[in-house]
């Protein structure tokens, strides 16, 4: 028996160059005898360290090779292509074969976070490592092939490096592979199961993903077909909200590449059960700009209500829209790209109808078709309905048509006539100024064809009264999310009048709705306006105005009103009733006749009444016809026998306190 104890250590300077290697020297000595039955070697101890060094595009501080009693493999500061540092890795094989690794350790140190270990066992003929329930393993089953095989391998075992590119700070789930390689391409297979993500701003996120993919590749030219389902989990991506699939959502895809860089996915289909089907083709540039040099896609089917489900529903909550329940409709249409910009479009919408818990909107058998094309700025926009209604006000059916016309004009073709209860809104003008900018302005031209109140205001839960409303409009400007109102609404009701000027209207169906205007009535008849609001009887006319009107989702905020009565009215007596219900908006108390010997009589003549208030900050201060002594203020002044002066007493008050005041006198 011959033993051999040598030592040696090579050091290799390191170079930065792409190709720079490791110096290798091996010396050994043994002997083969019969005796042993098979051949006994003794190898030489020997180092092997390199300094920074690059393999390809993946680049090393420091590589240490040592073969002494086992053989241990060290790499230092392993950084990827984009130069991100992945951390250190270190292998020990109990063996002194450098040719193969049985029942060997592994570690991995992430350059932030937790070290990962393992065992490793590595032949010519293929390595696996094992970590608690993953297995990854590199084999050859046939020469000239590679396969790789991986099995519940932890999806944080990416490099944090890596995820932060895209801002993700948490990730979670099981990945599992299969990939086979041959001499011009291959196939793959792989399944991810409970993934899980989340981003430093919150604004993505995802849980329980249930994901699986199959497909093969070439490698003259790169080509790829790839098929992805997404069958289980949630996901959120900015305003949408992804809910877990009903069916499976599939994917598949032709992608080859092309010889000055760019991708062409010859075909692409994206699917879910038979209410989904979009299939397009492009041309991307992942590193140019564009990006998108061109695309186009066609949508052969796609149902608004299970769409809706799927992650309409939260686009339209983020604009206060999220309670719209939609119950039918089916989109077709063709969508071009070009140079990242969307080019033409081609939109049919049949069948839709779509209703509103909140009653702010409502329409059955929609139709619409969009058609445009952005080079020459042509647009055309249909529209038509069988029933509809705002705010639980019925709509008739009606239909209309927008066509572009030169200088970037969009105008209706006819006139449009929207039936509303038993009257109309007829426009006559709808013109959209530069209607391809944002800085867009919609001038219309409509008048109101009378409408009854009494069934207008049935509709809306108000307290019914009679008369009529109508108006002209002869310029509505809509920009920026504000409508204006030139003209104005004319109210017939209560024997008089109401007109409404200076209206405008922010955000009309979007969330926290805005008013403005300016209301000013006209010898209103007293008796049929206190018996609608069961206020007490009063005779006699009486003017008004209700000025610097802000509501806020339709709340009042701000106001100034004033109502008097009118000195030459035929008729001026109030009721007791009428008497407590002022007394007490003024603050004297309701019942002010109580314990008085005027309780006798079931009315008085009187020769003026007025009362006002102004609301601001939630506190509406009161005044009255003038000023009396202590700090009171003369909402009633009597005339005759029996007279009856009515004083409020309270400046301040408290807006809902005299909301409910006020609900209290007049309710039933």
């Amino acid at each position: 028996m011959i033993a051999c104890d040598l030592g040696m250590t090579v050091r290799v300077p390191g170079r930065k160059a792409a190709g720079a290697g490791l110096a290798l020297l091996s010396l050994g000595c043994g002997l083969a005898g019969p005796a042993f039955g098979q051949q006994s070697g003794v190898g030489l101890d020997w180092k092997i360290e390199s300094g920074p060094a690059r393999f390809g595009g993946v680049a090393v501080r420091r590589l240490e090779l040592i073969r002494g009693r086992a053989l241990e493999l060290t790499v230092e500061g392993i950084s990827g292509p984009d130069g991100s540092v992945l951390g250190s890795l270190h292998v020990a094989c109990p063996g002194r074969d450098i040719g193969s690794c049985r029942d060997g350790r592994i570690s991995l140190q992430p350059a932030r976070g937790e070290a990962l270990s393992g065992r490793i066992d590595a032949t010519p003929a293929g390595v696996e490592l094992r970590s608690g329930d993953a297995t990854i393993a590199l084999d050859r089953p046939a020469r000239g092939t590679g396969r790789l095989r991986a099995r519940d391998v932890p999806l944080d075992w990416i490099p944090d490096a890596w995820l932060g590119r895209f801002g993700i700070v948490a990730l979670s789930g099981t990945l599992d592979v299969v990939t086979t390689i041959e001499k011009d391409g291959g196939r793959f297979e792989f399944e991810v199961s409970g993934a899980g993500f989340d981003t430093a701003d919150g604004r993505f996120a995802a849980a329980d993903l249930a994901l699986a993919g199959s497909g093969g590749f070439r490698f003259q030219p790169l080509a790829a077909d790839v098929g992805l389902r997404w069958t289980g989990g949630e996901a959120l991506l900015g305003s949408l909200y992804l809910a877990p699939p009903e069916s499976p959502l599939t994917l598949d895809a032709a992608i080859a590449s092309e010889p000055d860089g760019q991708w062409r996915v010859g075909r692409a289909r994206l699917a879910q059960g038979e209410w989904l089907d979009v299939r397009g083709r492009s041309l991307f540039d992942p590193t140019g700009s564009p990006w998108l040099p061109e695309a186009r896609a066609e949508v052969v089917a796609l149902d608004l209500q299970p769409a809706w489900r799927q992650g309409l529903q939260s686009l339209a909550a983020a604009h206060g829209w999220g309670r719209l329940q939609p119950t039918g409709g089916r989109v077709e249409g063709v969508l071009a790209i070009r140079d990242d910009r969307p080019v033409s479009l081609e939109l049919q919408l049949n069948g839709a109808a779509v209703d509103d818990p909140d009653g702010r909107v409502a329409v059955s058998g929609l139709d619409a078709r969009v058609d445009w094309d952005r080079d020459p700025g042509r647009l055309s926009l249909t529209l038509a309905w069988d029933d509809a209604g705002v705010y639980r006000i019925p709509l008739g059916a009606a239909s209309l048509a927008l066509t572009s016309t030169e200088g970037s004009r969009l105008a209706l073709e006819r006139p449009f006539r929207l039936p509303i209860l038993d009257g109309a809104l007829v426009v006559d003008r709808f013109d959209v100024d530069d209607w391809r900018s944002d800085a867009r302005e919609v001038m219309v031209d409509a008048w109101l064809v009378p409408i009854d109140l009494a069934r207008l205001t049935r509709i809306l839960g108000w307290t019914e009264f009679g008369g009529k409303l109508s108006g002209r409009f002869p310029g509505i400007r809509y920009r920026g999310n504000r409508i204006d109102f030139r003209g104005g609404l004319e109210v017939d009701l209560f024997g008089g009048t109401a007109e409404i000027g200076a209206l405008a209207v922010e955000r009309p169906f979007g969330t926290l709705p805005a008013l403005a205007a300016e209301v000013d009535f006209k010898a209103l008849d007293l008796e049929p306006v206190t018996g609608a609001f069961e206020f007490g009887q009063m005779q006699g006319l009486m003017s008004g105005y209700i000025h610097d009107l802000r509501l806020l989702d339709w709340q009042p905020v701000r106001f100034d009103a004033w109502f008097r009565t009118l000195d030459d009215s035929p008729k001026r007596r109030i009721s007791q009733q009428a008497v407590d219900s002022l007394s007490t908006l003024g603050g004297g108390g309701g019942a002010a006749l109580s314990g008085t010997l005027l309780r006798i009589f079931d009315d008085f003549p009187y020769k003026r009444v007025g009362l006002g208030c102004r609301l601001e900050n939630n506190v509406c201060r009161m005044r009255g016809l003038e000023e009396r002594e202590r700090g009171g203020y003369l909402i009633v002044e009597g005339r005759g026998l029996p007279r009856l002066d009515v004083v409020g007493y309270q400046r301040r008050v408290d807006w809902p306190q005299l909301m409910a005041q006020l609900m209290a006198v007049t309710g039933p």
